[in-house]
Formats: C-alpha cells, structure tokens, sequence
C-alpha cells in the first residue's frame, strides 16, 4: 500500500489542492493522511471527489487550528 502524509497547515492556501492532485497523478497512492487541515467537513468531502478517493475518515478541527483527514480508495 502506498500512501502520502502530509503537514499542509491548512487547505485554504490556492497552491495546496494543486500539488496535492499533482502528487496523486504522480505518485497514484492508494491513501493520503493530511493534518492540520483547517478545515471542516464539506471542504474535506469535496476535496475526496477533487482527488478521486472513495472514502474519508476525518477528526474535525478545534477551534481555528488543526484537523486530520486520510482519504483512501478501495482496492
């Protein structure tokens, strides 16, 4: 199984989405860990969809800091 984790210290930045699809086209990994999203529940489901994952696990943020997300696709 191949997998990227990554600190991106938020997803609001405009060169973060890009060079997470980049790396996915690249690297075709079965999972992606993400921390410190910064970002709640909706950004993170349409971010799946951008990325062509089929499934989520979030832990929500706290407050205006942190998060964590592992997308992955069935096999």
């Amino acid at each position: 199984m191949s997998c990227i984790a990554w600190n991106c210290r938020g997803l609001g930045s405009p060169s973060i989405v890009p060079t997470l699809k980049y790396l996915v086209q690249t690297y075709k990994p079965e999972g992606i860990f993400l921390s410190k999203t910064m970002e709640a529940l909706n950004k993170i489901e349409e971010l799946k969809y951008l990325l062509s994952f089929d499934s989520f696990f979030i832990v929500d943020r706290f407050g205006i800091g942190g998060g964590l997300t592992f997308l992955w696709k069935k096999i």
